[in-house]
């Protein structure tokens, strides 16, 4: 349980009377200049402030972990002073700052500024009274026992700006002011009257003086200018960390600018923080906003071979477009005019040729010369155009199928009993279509020949119906206006059965649906702008559009989606399997057996050393990214539960499930053989660990206890660990000796200078949910030694241990919510840091493993899209000494390798990339808001 801890208590000095919360999108203008009237009111002209409130833009300085210098300033802070609205409301930094507040500091210390959206409160029924609307965190909605204090200036919105001496502004600044510094309202705006009345008369006398102060002034600047660079170096960082807290902030609703304001940060201060901050943002599904409409799209049809694409639009504009490299598109040729709004567009299945309809015409164009070789007058607007498998163009006009074939010939055939069809879909192989109409619901027929009815899917739709059969698989996706899909089995089209009832996929109106041609993705556009994209391992919202999507496609390989919408914006989006930069892997090669522990070499060429059922494994890894299995196996009674190299990779130390440690010579002729093998109590020998002198070794498990090992001689010296050890750490200066303790749920800290005489030195909080501790990693890093420990509840912690007596937590990294696919089964069982500290990789119960750039552990940041290539359990993960090949094994008795060599790669170019996807550096609106003191910079381009 968390204290709760009062205003002003302990010995610390309160240092702020108010800390202001607010998104800096919705309230960037409003915030600071009700801050200045609150710090103003009623202030003698001699004081700058009667308050001192905190808020980021003038209260954070430098800091490598801005969370930590925020939850500083909350802490001494007297109130907190929510500006509430939908953005506030939808961002993760006020969220944080809310719940922070809640847990630790008393509630009626909160004051609610409402500044757009709704904010209520009150009961219904037997429930009791609570905070709702759309300007109402989810921290707040159901945490305060009674109303709070709350001012509504929401007229401030429609204000061109807000003017310090309107009568409503000051009133608000008046209430503010006098609940924070404890005093009647009446009397502080009397106080406040006074003071301008006697300011007045200052007024002529401070020009005197300043005049004097003028010539003062002069000799002063020789002094500001030596002090300038410092100050500017200041500012500097200070614009940096201000950008990159707003690019977490809108980095899922506003890819582009996350983007643009992560290459700024990087230019103004090239830190690994800044350049993985805008790693992060670069590994999002947005590749690039395409330019060339300014007419809403109508449609989007990707050409077979998946090179290029064709977008059409109302003002009847078609252009080409080729893809190129994985992120960027150009046009080819000139836009094809069709001089009336475009409605579809369908390549044939060679994709030599596109076919067009507009305002009653169907053109077929040959897109080598871009010559228009047939056209055909319709009835009417049309409701479908595709091409079937055999090449010719296929088009539904309310109820009549129109088949055009090469030679340009149209033949038309009538859809009994369709109805006025709405929209219409046509399976994969050309044999079934579907047909949505208010009358007759969504239908299904055969046109392989003549067209017949044969079943009724929904005997109702409506004008927004999307049916979408699912490719290859005979199911049909029927998706409603109110954002609902339901999935229907047509194994049997003349009876179709409904296999799952409607499910929602946007929370608006749904406008567009389509499926991958491999059937593993599905998007679904919503009238509010966003995408929801959904693949068997997660659901994504793909926020980017500034209007409603109108038209998607999937790239035949299903790796990219485009999407068009009503201001003409075209955005290409990574929907690949793994988002950001792309780890080439072999397919996994088999270990022979369930993986179950993994050693990994210290040295450049030494060997990886992994543990399974009947023993040990040795691999060689002669280039990133591939493994080569040495010949043999290290033949052991038991399973193989733990491994340690030395530090030269000679000797090997193998423990097993029948409590005995072995330890063998991998330099001996004709393969490794064994130099010792010794007892220890107890059977299940969980860990083991070389000091750096290669003379003693450490085993321990929770019926072993601790034991450290002379090498030389097998002699055991046993340290008095009363709990369940499991995990064991030599820190680095080989003094002391980390232990976790799943008995305690805490870190025994060993002092072993005197190996012969081990004592505790320390306990020390694991930070972990009462779970044991699979794994524990070390790590130098540019701030000092980092501890990075893995938990059965999912959690990674990162923890500073400089001072290993007083280890202190600095971030940490929910896995069960950011990597693994069921929460109810997250366990961590393995982990490893690349020799840099720059990078951790983790995995566990589930299979994927995460990537995390930790130059700053106190915001851990994950690169790309979890590695899925293993299935079942993980219970190995090593990053090699080169710091270019991750290798995994586990359950499935497979061992794979990954090179990374393109995360180093992306950190290099990020800059390059990021202002190839966005097309443009940030705009000098935003940089004068974040960086007012800094001269605007074109950072693409400077």
């Amino acid at each position: 349980m968390t204290a709760t801890i009062s205003p002003r208590s302990g010995a610390q000095d309160v240092q702020y009377d108010a800390f202001l919360s607010y998104s800096h999108a919705a309230d960037g203008q409003l915030a600071p200049a009700l801050q200045n009237a609150v710090q103003r009111f009623a202030t003698p002209w001699y004081r700058l402030r009667s308050l001192h409130l905190f808020r980021d833009q003038t209260g954070l300085s430098a800091s490598p972990g801005l969370w930590a210098a925020i939850e500083a300033a909350l802490s001494d802070a007297t109130w907190f002073v929510l500006f509430a609205s939908p953005d506030a409301a939808a961002s993760v930094w006020v969220e944080r700052e809310v719940s922070w507040w809640l847990a630790h500091r008393d509630h009626r210390h909160l004051l609610i500024v409402v500044t757009d959206g709704t904010f209520e409160w009150g009961a219904g029924g037997d429930s009791p009274a609570r905070a709702r609307g759309s300007a109402v965190p989810d921290a707040l909605a159901e945490a305060l026992p009674e109303e709070p204090r709350w001012i509504d200036l929401r007229w401030a919105r429609s204000a061109d700006h807000v003017d310090a001496r309107d009568p409503r502004f000051r009133e608000a600044a008046a209430d503010l002011a006098a609940t924070l510094r404890g005093m009647p309202k009446d009397s502080l705006i009397g106080d406040d009257i006074r003071q301008h009345r006697h300011g007045r008369r200052l007024a002529i006398g401070t020009i005197v003086v300043l005049t004097v102060l003028a010539l003062v002034v002069v000799g002063l600047v020789v002094v500001a200018t030596r002090e300038q660079a410092t100050t500017q170096g200041e500012r500097t960082v200070r614009a940096a960390s201000s950008m990159i807290v707003e690019a977490d902030a809108v980095r899922s609703r506003d890819p582009r600018t996350a983007l643009q304001l992560g290459v700024a940060a990087h230019r103004l201060d090239p830190t690994p923080q800044t350049e993985a901050a805008l790693v992060e943002s670069l590994t999002t599904p947005f590749l690039a906003e395409l330019a060339g409409h300014k007419a809403p799209i109508s449609d989007i049809a990707w050409a077979p071979n998946g090179t290029h694409f064709d977008t059409a639009d109302d003002a009847g504009r078609v252009i080409i477009h080729e893809l190129v490299g994985q992120d960027s598109a150009r046009p080819i040729g000139l836009p094809i005019e069709l001089g009336a709004p475009a409605e579809h567009l369908a390549f044939t299945s060679d994709g030599t040729r596109l076919a067009v309809t507009a305002a009653g015409r169907a053109e077929l164009v040959e897109l080598s010369g871009e010559r228009r070789i047939s056209s055909a007058r319709l009835p009417g607007p049309t409701d479908l155009l595709a091409s079937t498998p055999s090449g010719d163009p296929i088009i539904v006009v309310d109820e009549q199928l129109l088949r055009w074939d090469r030679s340009g010939e149209m033949t038309t055939e009538t859809l009994a009993g369709a109805g006025n069809v709405d929209r219409a879909a046509l399976s994969s192989d050309g044999r079934l279509l579907a047909t949505a109409s208010r009358s007759s619901g969504v239908v299904l027929w055969d046109v392989n020949g003549p067209p017949h009815r044969l079943g009724v899917v929904t005997p109702t739709a409506s004008e927004g119906t999307l049916p979408v059969f699912a490719p290859r698989q005979p199911r049909l996706l029927v998706g409603s206006e109110d954002g609902t899909v339901a999935q229907s089995d047509i194994t049997n089209p003349r009876a179709p059965g409904l296999l799952t009832p409607p499910t929602r996929v946007v929370e608006r109106t749904l406008l567009e649906l389509k499926v991958s041609n491999d059937g593993r993705a599905q998007a679904a556009a919503s009238i509010d702008g966003s995408i929801s994209l959904t693949t068997s391992s997660e659901t994504l919202q793909l926020r980017a559009h500034r209007t409603a999507p109108l038209a998607l496609a999937f790239s035949p390989d299903g790796t990219r989606l485009l999407s068009g919408a009503l201001d003409g914006a075209l955005i290409l989006w990574d929907t690949g399997p793994g988002r950001g930069p792309v780890l080439a892997t072999l397919d996994p090669v088999s270990h022979k057996g369930a993986l179950l522990t993994m050693a990994v070499p210290r040295t450049k060429n030494g060997p990886l050393a992994t543990g399974d059922n009947d023993g040990v494994l040795l691999w060689d890894v002669p280039e990133p990214g591939r493994l080569a299995r040495r010949p043999g196996r290290i033949s052991v009674p038991g399973a193989v539960l733990a491994l340690a190299l030395g530090d030269d990779d000679r000797m090997l130390a193998v423990g097993t499930t029948t409590g005995r440690v072995s330890i063998w010579d991998l330099t001996a002729p004709g393969g490794p053989r064994q130099r010792r093998e010794i007892a220890v109590p107890g059977l299940h020998v969980y860990d083991l660990e070389y000091f750096p002198d290669g003379r003693t070794l450490v085993a321990a498990g929770d019926d072993v206890g601790v034991q450290l090992i002379d090498v030389a001689t097998g002699a055991i010296t046993a340290l008095p660990h009363p709990g369940k050890p499991h995990t064991v750490l030599v820190t680095p200066d080989a003094r002391r000796l980390l232990v976790s303790d799943n008995l305690t749920n805490t870190f025994v800290l060993w002092d072993v200078t005197d190996r012969q005489r081990p004592r505790v030195a320390a306990n020390i909080a694991s930070g972990h949910d009462t779970a044991t501790v699979e794994a524990m990693a070390f790590a130098r890093t540019a701030t000092g030694t980092l501890l990075v420990s893995a938990g059965r509840e999912g959690k990674l912690v990162l923890s500073a241990f400089d001072d290993p007596d007083h280890a202190r937590e600095l971030g940490e990294i929910d896995t069960a919510r950011r990597v693994q696919t069921r929460a109810d089964s997250a366990a961590l069982l393995a982990l490893t840091i690349s020799p840099d500290g720059r990078t951790l990789a983790a995995a566990g119960e589930e299979g994927p493993i995460g990537l995390w750039d930790i130059a700053d552990p106190s915001q851990p940041r994950q690169i790309g899209a979890p590695l899925r290539e293993l299935q079942g359990q993980v219970y190995g993960v090593g990053l090699l000494p080169d710091g270019l090949t991750l290798v995994a094994g586990g359950q499935d008795e497979h061992i794979a390798a990954w090179d990374l060599r393109p995360i180093a790669e992306l950190r290099r170019t990020a800059i390059a990339t990021a202002c190839r996807r966005t097309g443009a550096p940030l705009a000098a609106a935003e940089w004068d808001r974040l960086a007012p003191e800094l001269k605007y910079r074109d950072t693409c381009t400077s």
